[in-house]
């Protein structure tokens, strides 16, 4: 090295220069012993040791920071490492061990500069990068008792996945949040539902309740969570996955606050794995070649349904105890309203109410005081019904949607639902409620769209879609799917 790199370095060898100004080599590691000095390095506090402390062979480049990680077992039992990096301002972020290993050699790579230090020989391989990274794990030296909150403020002490610039406002009313008002004043149950969102920014997620928004398109439901999403942050939230074919299909992770569903069927609410993930602290997850482990649930659900009408199952357990039905009105007024399309312009407006929103429901929360969350059943009990009851109409409704003024010429829109997908949805339906579908066929679905229609006739048509004629379903369409930028 010359003498302006050695000014960048602190060089700790165990003997002293000799009287002619040589540096002696120092001597040679054995693996072994490298490792143990890299760990010692790699799990430093701060750049500001003695030299006299630090182990042979070991250089500290004053511009090396160090490895500002934590290490997480879920409990005495478990084998799965967990890894969480700090950041500044309070931050921290899950790591893999494929990140951490890559953390690693970007430290330990820093040695290969130095000659007198490390040898060819002890230039580190992947799979010794993988060993050095194993051993940290195993060693218990970065360990820490907690892992970091998902959801944290402007003033919270402790680390949290994310923080929000600001502090609630305990004190405010919904006038000072009038935008996001605009949407709670007609969600049925809305007070209950800022209480389940009350609790997720406490850090103390009441998980045995379900919001389950649900009513006609239009009406804002979409766009409502997706103001919670960033209320809550990218890092403290999840989308439920929508089909479950075996539980590896769930990654649930420990530093999610809320969870949340579009257009979900209502069929999941009767399956066993919805009582499991709502009713249970913890959840069974099996990962890739791995056995189950036991994953601790801290998130929320929140799921939005399109349907202006519910087909619930009929289990009281789940309906009376762990849904809460939030139906969204329009009214009038909405629709006078509902001319702001631009998602930038709609984040930008709740983004201002944001701090009264927040303490309003952080308040709501707290005044229940350990108490059980209320809210009106009312109706909800007519919307339980076994799969045999589900009708003709309820059936469509669940998929397609009439077009308005569809025999208007040069009004309608084009029909596009082709004859083909037309009888493909219907085994799709067949198949997932054969009590409901059973002696019934795609013929006597058509023959049900005509009677609502009054086509006396034959209900497909020839249209040009793609410059090609194909045969199209008059008068229907498939349910639009929810977007989240708009008012939905």
């Amino acid at each position: 090295m010359s003498n302006k790199e050695k000014g960048t370095v602190t060089s700790i060898n165990s003997k002293k220069k000799k009287e002619t100004g040589k540096t002696p080599k120092p001597p040679k590691l054995d693996q072994g012993e490298l490792e143990r000095n890299l760990l010692e390095y790699l799990t430093r506090k701060s750049n500001d040791i003695p030299s006299k402390d630090l182990p042979l062979g070991i250089f500290i480049r004053k511009d090396q920071t160090p490895l500002n990680i934590g290490v997480y077992l879920p409990s005495e039992s478990s084998t799965e490492y967990k890894i969480v990096a700090y950041k500044e301002g309070g931050l921290a972020e899950e790591l893999s061990k494929e990140s951490l290993m890559g953390l690693i050699d970007q430290k330990v790579a820093h040695f290969g500069d130095y000659p007198e230090t490390l040898t060819a020989k002890y230039c580190f391989s992947t799979q010794q990068v993988g060993a050095l990274t194993r051993r940290l794990l195993r060693s218990g030296k970065m360990r820490i008792k907690d892992w970091p909150l998902p959801l944290g403020f402007k003033s919270s002490p402790g680390v949290y996945f994310n923080r929000r610039g600001f502090d609630p406002i305990r004190e405010a009313t919904p006038e000072d949040f009038p935008f996001i008002y605009s949407y709670l004043k007609r969600i049925k149950n809305w007070e209950a539902l800022c209480q389940i969102i009350g609790s997720v920014i406490a850090g103390k997620p009441v998980r045995k309740y379900t919001p389950l928004l649900y009513g006609k398109p239009g009406g804002g439901k979409s766009t409502f969570y997706r103001l919670l999403k960033n209320l809550f942050g990218d890092d403290a939230v999840g989308l439920v996955p929508k089909t479950y074919k075996d539980k590896y299909s769930c990654t649930f992770v420990e530093n999610t606050a809320a969870w949340f569903g579009d257009d979900f069927e209502t069929k999941f609410l009767s399956t066993a794995l919805f009582k499991e993930l709502t009713g249970s602290d913890s959840f069974a997850l099996r990962k890739m070649n791995k056995d189950y482990q036991k994953v601790p649930l801290k998130g929320v659900f929140f799921l939005n349904i399109n349907a202006s009408k519910l087909v619930l199952p009929n289990d009281p357990a789940v309906v009376e105890k762990r849904i809460i039905p939030n139906e969204v009105l329009i009214t009038d007024e909405w629709l006078d309203t509902a001319e702001i399309k631009d998602e930038a312009r709609v984040d930008a407006l709740a983004e201002a109410d944001y701090p009264a929103f927040s303490g309003y429901c952080l308040r709501l929360f707290e005044e229940l005081n350990g108490g059980a969350v209320t809210y009106d059943l009312g109706d909800i009990r007519d919307y339980c019904r076994d799969e045999n009851d589900l009708d003709l109409e309820t059936l469509f409704e669940m998929h397609y949607e009439f077009i308005p003024n569809w025999d208007v010429p040069g009004v309608a829109e084009k029909p596009k639902v082709t004859i083909p997908e037309f009888t493909a949805k219907w085994e799709e339906i067949a198949y997932k409620y054969p009590t409901a579908t059973r002696g019934k066929t795609n013929h006597h679905l058509r023959a049900w769209i005509c009677e609502k229609l009054g086509i006396e006739g034959r209900l497909d048509k020839n249209t040009k879609l793609d410059g090609k004629t194909v045969k199209c379903m008059q008068g229907i369409r498939v349910k639009s799917p929810t977007t989240s930028g708009y008012h939905r």
